[in-house]
């Protein structure tokens, strides 16, 4: 006797959690078929409709291609919702903002809000990403100034209008 059931979908997602799921899905301009969100999330095909009518209802601009079967995606710039990053991802943006808050300067204010949103992000990561950046960024920022300094007594300030 041979199985003809369909693959098993990925583990049910709760309820609560599927809107902001099918979200993170789709934050890149990623598009997907109404069958793989399905599978994504452990529902049926009608209930992604049924999410994508409240995701409309709560005024995301969630587009779809033509057909039964067509796909979501959500336009570049249609509407701020919580960005979902991965810890690579964190760690590289906490990598970048170091970098510029040592390199800008202490006289260039985006350096200061640069180091005040690397404080920030560094408070609502894991503990362990936290740790581990934390005494990493310190050392990079503090190489970063050490060569930003060398670099402004050789050269003075000419290149500064880089930054501005």
């Amino acid at each position: 006797m041979s199985d003809t059931s369909e693959p098993a979908p990925h583990e049910r997602v709760p309820t609560a959690l599927r809107g902001l799921r099918m979200l993170e899905l789709m934050q890149w301009g990623s598009r997907f078929t109404t069958a793989e969100l399905a599978s994504e999330l452990g529902v049926s095909q009608s209930a992604i409709r049924k999410y994508v009518a409240q995701l409309r209802g709560a005024d995301f601009k969630i587009k779809s291609g033509p057909g039964f079967g067509g796909c979501y995606w959500i336009e570049r710039g249609e509407r701020a919702f919580p960005l979902q990053l991965t810890t690579d991802e964190i760690e590289l943006v906490l990598l970048g903002l170091a970098a510029f808050s040592a390199a800008g300067g202490a006289d260039d204010p985006r350096s200061a809000a640069a180091f005040e949103l690397h404080r920030r992000i560094l408070e609502i990561v894991p503990v362990e990403v936290a740790e581990k950046l934390d005494g990493f960024t310190d050392k990079f920022r503090k190489k970063l100034q050490m060569m930003s300094a060398v670099f402004r007594a050789q050269h003075g300030t000419k290149l500064d209008h880089l930054w501005a």
